[in-house]
């Protein structure tokens, strides 16, 4: 073999190499491109405050009776009644929440009930704040007031709250605590917490911020819990206020106790709110799609409407009446569809299209 040949043979081997080394190594680049993960969204959930009233994911309207709870199905336009022979723990609701799962709670006189999967279930006043010599509620209610649950919240990282006349027990999914107990807790009210002189409160709610309301009978005014600190507010000397909601400008709602009057915080100073048209203490009250304002007008004057300029009072006893003062509205309720709903002492329901008032009754 001469010289040039050789030559030729070991620049093809060469070549050959190298195609088939290129070709490797670019197959091997494109079986283990990396691929951008995007970004997982984590957002925290919407806070929910038990109420009178509620409308659950199917679209049934829940809400506290005089003897258990009742269910309405706005499409069939039938009630059910549940009572403590259904599997409630009491017959004395104060008031219901359903959890981001669909679950219904109940806070009774004697505990809490919960409605899953058409199920009852019980959560005894034991379990939520520990070994105590306890007796259940009988028919005399105010004998057991220890054991009465009043008010459920569910925060917007998915903690429970419940108010009880012995203070603020918090439930994490797993465990029940007494939550001025836990450590971390700044405590900046004057009041020695952890021995009980925070109690009753009937009223909790969470801000846009996170910040935890709470208030209502015994407390001694308006408590609020920023998740380090606990921070007392005496509103106008007044020893019963309860926080209500928040409405869409940002400003956090608040009622006193027989007093035709209600209180705004707007993040740095409390307002008072009244109008000649408030007859007497507001205790439930919404704001509807397009940011009016609905309220209870005490026990006999019926609803008030205000839409940032004027007052209007309705009754729905007998018809839609102005100034009429005939009508206790207990609850007040916003459906998924922008509907206002109005549940009267006699348990008939009304419902408000923005045109007309529908009456539901048995």
């Amino acid at each position: 073999m001469n010289f040039k040949i050789q030559m030729t043979l070991i620049q093809l081997f060469w070549l050959t190499f190298l195609l088939t080394f290129c070709t490797s190594c670019n197959g091997q680049e494109q079986r283990t491109r990396q691929v951008e993960i995007p970004p997982r969204d984590v957002t925290t959930m919407q806070s929910r405050a038990s109420q009178s009233m509620t409308q659950d994911q199917k679209g049934n309207i829940w809400f506290c009776d005089s003897i258990g709870v009742t269910v309405f199905n706005p499409s069939t336009n039938k009630f059910k009644h549940y009572t403590e022979k259904d599997g409630l723990s009491h017959n004395n609701v104060n008031s219901i929440l359903e959890d981001n799962k669909g679950v219904i709670w109940l806070a009774t006189a004697n505990g809490i009930t919960t409605y899953e999967d058409e199920i009852f279930s019980v959560i005894t006043i034991p379990t939520i704040i520990g070994n105590m010599n306890y007796i259940k509620t009988s028919s005399n209610l105010y004998a057991h007031i220890e054991n009465f649950i009043n008010c459920i919240l569910q925060d917007s990282k998915g903690n429970f709250w419940f108010g009880n006349q012995k203070g603020i027990y918090k439930f994490d999914g797993k465990d029940y605590s007494h939550f001025t107990e836990n450590d971390g807790v700044q405590n900046n009210t004057g009041y020695a917490i952890s021995d009980g002189q925070i109690f009753g409160p009937e009223s909790i709610i969470e801000d846009k911020s996170g910040k935890i309301w709470f208030g209502g009978r015994g407390t001694d005014g308006l408590f609020c819990y920023d998740g380090k600190t606990l921070n007392h507010y005496n509103v106008d000397s007044i020893e019963w206020v309860r926080p209500l909601m928040q409405s869409s400008n940002g400003d956090v709602w608040f009622n006193a106790r027989r007093k035709p009057m209600l209180y705004t915080y707007d993040g740095k100073s409390f307002k008072s709110f009244t109008s000649i048209e408030l007859k007497d203490w507001v205790f439930t009250m919404l704001e509807d799609n397009d940011k009016n304002l609905w309220f209870n007008n005490g026990k006999n004057d019926g609803v008030t409407f205000y839409d940032g300029k004027k007052f209007i009072n309705y009754t729905t006893e007998i018809g839609v009446l102005h100034n009429a003062s005939n009508f206790f509205c207990t609850g007040i309720l916003k459906d998924k569809e922008g509907n206002i709903w109005f549940k009267s002492l006699s348990t008939e329901l009304c419902k408000y299209d923005g045109k007309t008032f529908t009456f539901y009754q048995e």
